[in-house]
Formats: C-alpha cells, structure tokens, sequence
C-alpha cells in the first residue's frame, strides 16, 4: 500500500504461500513456497520486478531487508543458520552463521543485524553481524525469551515471563 498516493498493489501472487515480508527503500523480500520449498523472493518498486533472490532445496525463512542486502534464516543439516544475499554485488550470498547454535529471526534496529543465539540451556544471547568486519560479534546481554525483539536505535524490548504473566 502506497501512503502518499493511497494506492493497493499486488506485488506477488501465483501458486503457493508468499508470507512474511521485509521492506526497505524500493525493495521487498518475503518467503515463497511456488516451487514446493520455501525460497525467497523478492519485488524492486524502481523497476517494478518480481524475482527470486534466493533458492535451494533446503529451507529458507524470515528474510530481513537492509538496504541492498538481505537476511534470512535457511534450515540445513538440521539446523538454523543465517545468510544473506547482496543484491547489489551480483546477487552474491554470504553465510552469516555456520554452526550448531540456534538462531532465530534476523532483525534490526535500521543500522545494525542482530539475531539471538541458543546454546545448550535456556538463554538466549544477543548477537550482532558486524558487516564491516565480517563476522558475528556475541554480546553479553542474556534474555530468558526468544520471542521478535523490538529494536529501536540503541533500545531493546525484551518480554519476560514473571509469575505466570508475561510482561
């Protein structure tokens, strides 16, 4: 939906599910599943394009977009690992993370990537991809909950369960 000109366009459409959108700028990212495994996709508002950004054969979800590149959790060798994809440098990806943690979604405070790190236990630590240096960088803030953390600037939301009640 366009604010300023309060228009409703379709931007995908067809066979199977097309869900969970990111946008940022003229650019659109979502999870498709029109080729039987769910894939990303994306729609470029400058040109008005519809096209694959990502596919395998493995499963891809959650994508984040953040300028030119996207984020995304793909599910491989059982388990979650992030990537992403530069728009920008040829469609070229990037493993993100590559190991037996698990991650959740990628998300952002409109600077940075961050993502949340289960190791064995409960706890959940905060993670930030550096994209300067290349690598993920642990952060010492631990939370209880692997639910969607708001980000806004340098504020975290964290929900945390208290007595039988969220708050």
């Amino acid at each position: 939906y366009d604010l300023v000109a309060g228009n409703l366009r379709t931007i995908s459409s067809g066979p199977g599910n097309h869900k969970h959108p990111s946008i940022d700028g003229t650019l659109v990212a979502w999870e498709d599943d029109r080729n039987g495994t769910t894939d990303i996709w994306g729609y470029d508002f400058a040109n008005n394009t519809q096209f694959p950004i990502y596919r395998s054969l493995d499963k891809e979800q959650d994508p984040l977009v953040q300028g030119h590149i996207v984020y995304f959790r793909t599910y491989r060798f059982n388990v979650w690992d992030i990537d992403s994809v530069d728009l920008d440098n040829n469609g070229t990806s990037s493993e993100i993370t590559a190991d037996s943690k698990i991650q959740t979604a990628p998300f952002s405070n409109g600077r940075d990537v961050y993502f949340l790190n289960q190791y064995i236990g409960l706890t959940w630590t905060l993670a930030k991809y550096d994209a300067h240096l290349g690598r993920v960088v642990e952060t010492t803030i631990h939370l209880q909950d692997s639910a969607p953390t708001p980000l806004s600037e340098d504020r975290m939301i964290e929900i945390v369960p208290d007595v039988g009640y969220a708050q």
